[in-house]
């Protein structure tokens, strides 16, 4: 059924049908704020269906669209270096990093992706669920940087990065990644938490450790420490990334990802 501009009142009708079918535990003065901030996310003459993908999108996505848009909110900071690590996540899940291309790292690819992402929420109309449409942001922000990067290099015969089939994106299907590239992402997401830290001592020695597997006594003579400070100081890093909202969340929904520590 389509409706013609829906209405406040029809705006609340559905909102107040989602809340009962759905459990949301909304009273009527809420109900009623929902319905008036969804009306300028209806597109005219969308159908009923539409709108109430709509309702249901706003209903869960939007406290967090709040917190990231908001700089004043005591959430703004967290929710952003959780976006951080999504899109490093998102640009090896998408194919995007080249591990043998120094030039271009993952961490200045995620930044531009979320420049991009943060000067697009403004637009952002609930029409999908709010992770889905910044998969896409980053995803096309990423291939335009490639794009821009390989025309300067590359022959104009050779095939664009859109249609490079080893690039394909559906996000309704999206596929697990591969032992090795887990391990790779992991690495890459722990160099971003201690960075975030302001620790890049303890970057290092997680390099020494972790990635080349030298023993705290090489460590030592490398670094110029005793092994005991070495040890703690890595015991300190082993802490740090344990205690790290994020890193964990993303762990326990990689499931059998492989321990960077």
């Amino acid at each position: 059924m389509e409706l013609q501009s829906a209405t406040p009142e029809d705006l609340a009708a559905i909102v107040t049908a989602l809340n009962n079918e759905q459990g949301w535990g909304l009273d009527l003065e809420a109900a009623a704020h929902y319905a008036n901030a969804l009306h300028r996310h209806i597109e005219p003459n969308a159908d009923a269906a539409q709108v109430r993908r709509v309702c249901t999108n706003y209903h869960h996505d939007h406290l967090l669209v709040g917190a990231l848009i908001n700089q004043g909110h005591r959430l703004h900071l967290q929710v952003w270096q959780d976006w951080s690590l999504f899109a490093l996540r998102t640009l090896y899940q998408a194919g995007l990093v080249n591990l043998n291309d120094p030039a271009v790292g993952a961490e200045d690819l995620a930044q531009e992706s979320l420049t991009a992402l943060r000067s697009s929420l403004a637009h952002f109309r609930y029409e999908s669920r709010l992770k889905t449409w910044a998969y896409a942001v980053i995803v096309k922000t990423v291939k335009r940087i490639h794009r821009d990067r390989n025309a300067q290099k590359r022959p104009r015969n050779l095939t664009s990065l859109d249609q490079d089939p080893r690039l394909a994106m559906n996000l309704s299907d999206q596929t697990l990644l591969e032992h090795d590239v887990y391990a790779a992402l992991l690495i890459e997401l722990v160099r971003h938490v201690l960075r975030q830290a302001g620790s890049e001592r303890m970057v290092t020695l997680f390099e020494y450790a972790m990635v080349r597997d030298l023993s705290s006594g090489q460590i030592a003579r490398i670094v110029q420490l005793h092994p005991s400070r070495v040890r703690a100081l890595l015991n300190q890093t082993r802490s740090l990334l344990q205690c790290n909202h994020s890193l964990r969340s993303w762990v326990s929904e990689m499931g059998d990802a492989p321990s960077a520590l």
